[in-house]
């Protein structure tokens, strides 16, 4: 043997004793054989039947420990007993969104409609899914000897609702629109069916309004409100609006046949006239203990009668069973408010 040799097998020998192994299984590294390169020859160096790894999973598995819950026995890479968390986190929900949630079915006669400019909703005028614009509800197809009211959510004294409306609001006969007050404001406007320029409300006879407040935009001409003449089947009526700031024109308020004004009306601080009355028929300016109407500290006149207008005469009357003098009734605080 030669020196070489006599090396390479004491330094074989060496490594007969070293094994790999997580628990009684052994697996040796080296065994019989020389530096000619071929395989061991050694069966005793072989271990043909090596123990399972019973303590822990094998290389390749779910990361080395199933937390004790398949028996610490290898799963062979793949957990078949995985821990499923019992109280999953909800996915949560943006602050402030609507729900999805469908909407009712707005019936082709429905004797009430519902209008919100803040709806996130689809609109379609439900109570659950409101129209957006006022318009959209005044311009639905209604059975004209059916009655209908359209109610208007409005906001607070601090944070009105604005519904900034593209055309003329026209109330028609049978229609009441109701809002809160001066939460809910109305403007836009556009040219006036009934004639008489721009305006941005028109009240048609048997038609009402109640609780708004009408506010004519920036660079705006014309008339806030009309109440028109036409067939007269009821008198036009109007109660608790407020139009202050109406550039000059008519009148913030034109009266153009039979109509019931208040109470609650407050037309003050205007360019031309508070009301101005143009056509024929009884005007009948209503007050009450809980509601004056003011008139005041207009351009022209608080309320004023058209030359033209013949036959059209100026009543002032209590609302039923409220106490009421004349004062209360027509203007309260300035000389002149009232024109004939």
């Amino acid at each position: 043997m030669s020196l070489r040799s006599a090396a390479l097998r004491a330094s074989t020998a060496l490594f007969t004793v070293a094994t790999f192994g997580c628990s009684s299984a052994s697996f040796d590294v080296a065994g019989g054989g020389d530096d000619t390169g071929a395989p061991p020859t050694d069966s005793a160096d072989l271990d043909t039947s090596p123990s399972p790894d019973v303590g822990s999973d094998v290389i390749g598995s779910d990361g080395g420990s199933d937390s004790g819950t398949d028996g610490g026995s290898s799963d062979g890479g793949i957990d078949t007993n995985p821990i499923l968390d019992a109280s999953p986190d909800a996915i949560p929900i943006e602050a402030g969104t609507d729900a999805i949630s469908p909407c009712s079915v707005l019936a082709a006669a429905a004797p009430d409609l519902y209008v919100d400019a803040t709806s996130k909703k689809p609109s379609n005028g439900t109570s659950d899914c409101p129209f957006h614009t006022i318009r959209e509800a005044t311009e639905l197809s209604w059975i004209l000897l059916s009655t209908r009211t359209i109610h208007v959510v409005g906001g607070t004294s601090a944070s009105v609702v604005a519904y900034n409306e593209t055309g003329v609001v026209v109330v028609r006969n049978n229609i009441a629109l109701v809002g809160p007050g001066v939460a809910a404001r109305i403007t836009g406007g556009g040219s006036c069916p009934v004639g008489s320029g721009n305006c941005i409300v028109e009240i048609e006879p048997g038609g009402a309004v109640d609780g708004f407040a009408v506010l004519p935009p920036t660079g705006f001409s014309g008339n806030a409100i009309v109440l028109n003449n036409g067939i007269v089947v009821a008198p036009a009526k109007i109660k608790n609006v407020q139009i202050t700031g109406a550039p000059a024109g008519q009148g913030a308020l034109v009266v153009k046949g039979a109509s019931d004004i208040g109470p609650g009306m407050n037309l003050s601080t205007n360019g031309a006239n508070g009301i101005n009355v143009i056509g024929s028929g009884n005007v009948h300016i209503i007050g009450s203990s809980s509601g004056d109407n003011l008139f005041n500290t207009n351009a022209n006149n608080g309320i004023s009668i058209d030359v033209g207008a013949v036959g059209a005469e100026v009543h002032a009357r209590p609302d039923v069973g409220g106490p009421l003098d004349h004062e209360r009734a027509l203007a309260r605080g300035c000389a002149g408010d009232l024109h004939v």
